[in-house]
């Protein structure tokens, strides 16, 4: 029996009309450099979605009267050399609040600045355009953070002197309240942010969402049916990547590190920027691999591998608080990527990274040699055994 992990009503997206969608000519890169221009089906920034599109001056959200905490994180190098910021944590126990209360800062994100200042810009940097939707300023290098919670990793990249622009998509309006609250206690932040409070995923349209105490989705029906924690619903308006950042412009503003923590919804999210992906826009992804998460969303570790490998990525093992000096590992294989997908699945949520690879992407027009398939056999191994047949 098919798992849900949202129950997702579809209809009609009111705020995106189709008579707002037309053929743009796009600006793509090849693998070799070469500039040349696509026709690509994108709409214009609507009102509604740039009314989304948080001030930078007021908190929003609520989290039912609760007040934040604010507390001051320790030095690391991680920020880059800019001061160390304040972050606002939920007053009661919560497992996020509860790490950064202790250390100072969420270990996780330590990777992120790795990647910001150990990989060189892609050579599309050159030709991106700025992010400046619904007529605001912006900048062409881009920190992108997707599933933001209460904003331990997008604190961490405004932090930094090096990074002029955070663009964060958060749906849950309790995160919210403490992300932005955080941002508002760090002079100069809210200028930098392009904070979007909703959600993204492969088409447009308004979801419904099983969200816990702590701000993590809830990703199948049997722990929605049982809960072990508290639940709250939340209705949230998705959109898609490329919607968000080609709409409006021939040319893609350049991501040099994405991040993407959506308990099981990166394929969907990815399958909402083909064209991004396609063009090389995005130089890194930061991501976690959560098997049973991904399975219960009706799609699989081998998916996620498959779209990145395609469009030109390698996949490499991320750790854990990584050291500032340490050496970029060597990219996974397909033998070790389809080990990982496919006789892997019981295995607890573990981060990786996906680098964009010129050379790669060169060669991906042959798709069947970078997919990763799995054995009929073994699919979902790991995963019947926890919660039943998989979706």
């Amino acid at each position: 029996m098919r798992l849900l992990i949202l129950f997702c009503l579809y209809e009609h997206f009111a705020c995106l009309k189709e008579d707002a969608r037309h053929s743009k000519e796009t600006v793509g890169i090849s693998a070799n450099g070469d500039v040349s221009l696509m026709r690509a089906e994108v709409r214009e920034p609507t009102k509604p979605l740039c009314n989304k599109l948080w001030d930078g001056k007021t908190v929003y959200g609520q989290d039912g009267g609760m007040q934040c905490v604010v507390t001051p994180l320790a030095p690391h190098w991680a920020w880059g050399g800019g001061a160390p910021p304040n972050m606002c944590l939920r007053p009661y126990a919560d497992f996020m609040s509860d790490i950064v209360r202790q250390l100072k800062r969420w270990p996780d994100c330590a990777a992120l600045a790795y990647l910001w200042t150990k990989l060189p810009d892609s050579h599309v940097a050159k030709h991106s355009s700025p992010f400046a939707p619904c007529g605001r300023s912006g900048v062409k290098r881009l920190f992108v953070d997707i599933g933001a919670n209460i904003g331990s990793c997008t604190m961490q990249m405004l932090s930094r002197p090096d990074v002029a622009e955070v663009v964060a998509f958060e749906p849950d309006r309790k995160n919210l309240f403490y992300l932005t609250g955080g941002v508002l206690k760090n002079q100069g932040y809210g200028s930098k942010l392009k904070l979007f409070p909703m959600a993204l995923g492969n088409s447009d349209g308004p979801h419904q969402m099983f969200v816990t105490a702590g701000g993590k989705t809830v990703m199948h029906a049997a722990t929605v049916a049982n809960p072990v924690l508290p639940l709250h619903s939340v209705k949230t308006e998705t959109s898609t990547l490329d919607e968000v950042f080609l709409a409006g412009s021939h040319q893609a503003p350049y991501i040099h590190v994405m991040k993407i923590h959506s308990q099981g919804l990166e394929v969907k999210i990815l399958e909402g920027g083909r064209q991004l992906l396609e063009s090389g826009a995005i130089n890194a992804i930061h991501f976690e691999l959560a098997p049973m998460w991904l399975l219960s969303a009706g799609s699989t570790p081998a998916e996620l591998f498959t779209i990145l490998a395609t469009n030109g990525y390698n996949c490499y093992h991320s750790v854990e608080d990584i050291p500032e000096a340490a050496d970029l590992p060597a990219p996974l294989s397909h033998d070790e990527l389809e080990h990982i997908a496919c006789l892997e699945n019981d295995a607890p949520p573990r981060g990786f990274f996906a680098i964009y690879s010129p050379v790669k992407a060169k060669k991906t027009n042959q798709p069947q040699k970078w997919a990763i398939q799995c054995p009929d056999e073994h699919p979902t191994q790991g995963f019947d055994a926890k919660y039943g047949a998989a979706p």
